[in-house]
């Protein structure tokens, strides 16, 4: 059996960043390219973390820059108003603490950015793609949904998009949202309805799979770059959590890289469901999954919810990608 083609859309971040090293590393996997977008940071800081993390996998991956704002969301400033929203920075003893660093300290990449938008490189590349394509949406899905509006034909094309989003119990960004759906609900609800196979890892399943300072020891243990830099991120990751609050017991979730994982080896998901979804667009619930569970509710859905996860697998998994790098 042939490897499988891959498109990862990111938005590098801390967990961005140990699911692009393990979608590098994976014997299972072409990765053909990575889009950017923005989401975690801003876009210029995505796209410079993005190529520092492949430049340290090794690989001379393509990399292209996509959209720098979500599709409609910020054009009501007053969208946000009222919603308790996730803490996401503060000031410490003067010193600016946010959830994902800024810049990773690795050295600036040899590569540089591909001119073509990411937009366009998706709908370019599956347009005549050979054979259907795998696309892992761990970000906000602003590129995937705006490529799919730009040619709604490349549906045929996707063998699966697998995204890491949305919950269907509580949120993080706000009481009911998942942040990548908060931060695009309308490009999530594009995606949802464009006809493809979804598979969503929700925040349920992701934080099955929870980090402490012991698993961030492990990983250094394999005695590789990218073992040494993807412990020492989870430890500076649970030291800003902590600082912000957000942070359960010493423990913080690298969501991303655990449904990179879960497409690399489909077994490590013990729970998986198909629903009829929709995603809420504005009020309170902004941007939350909206997954219709019901007796009497269609089963015949498109689109399958993950809500349970192996553990020891899926760190067996990222510990195999990771010593090879």
């Amino acid at each position: 059996m042939g490897k499988k083609k891959v498109i990862l859309d990111v938005d590098t971040g801390t967990d961005d960043a140990v699911a692009i090293l393990c979608a590098a590393a994976s014997e299972a996997f072409d990765l053909i390219g990575v889009t950017v977008t923005c989401g975690n940071l801003p876009l210029a800081n995505t796209v410079e973390n993005t190529l520092r993390v492949l430049a340290l996998s090794g690989g001379d991956i393509p990399v292209y820059a996509g959209c720098s704002l979500p599709m409609v969301r910020t054009l009501m400033p007053g969208r946000a108003h009222d919603v308790r929203l996730q803490t996401v920075s503060t000031i410490v003893d003067g010193e600016q603490i946010s959830i994902h660093e800024p810049s990773f300290p690795l050295p600036p990449s040899p590569y540089a950015v591909r001119k073509a938008h990411a937009c366009s490189f998706l709908v370019d590349t599956l347009r005549n793609a050979g054979e259907k394509i795998t696309i892992i949406g761990v970000a906000p899905l602003t590129n995937i949904a705006v490529a799919l509006r730009m040619d709604p034909s490349i549906a045929s094309n996707i063998e699966e998009i697998v995204i890491m989003g949305g919950s269907v119990s509580s949120g993080n960004r706000t009481p009911t949202a998942e942040a990548n759906f908060y931060d695009d609900p309308e490009a999530a609800q594009i995606v949802l309805k464009s006809g493809c196979p979804v598979r969503i890892f929700t925040l349920e399943a992701t934080e099955r799979v929870p980090c402490d300072h012991e698993d961030a020891d492990g990983f250094r243990s394999l005695g590789t770059p990218a073992g040494t830099f993807v412990g020492n991120l989870i430890d500076r990751f649970i030291h800003r959590c902590t600082q912000l609050n957000i942070c359960d017991n010493g423990q913080v979730t690298i969501h991303d890289a655990i449904t990179v994982c879960g497409v690399i080896d489909p077994t490590i998901v013990t729970s998986l469901e198909a629903a009829a979804c929709d995603v809420n667009l504005g009020g309170w619930a902004d941007g939350a999954l909206i997954a219709d569970r019901r007796s009497f509710a269609s089963r015949d859905s498109s689109v399958r919810i993950v809500y349970d996860i192996d553990k020891e697998r899926c760190v067996n998994i990222m510990k195999a990608c990771l010593s090879e790098l």
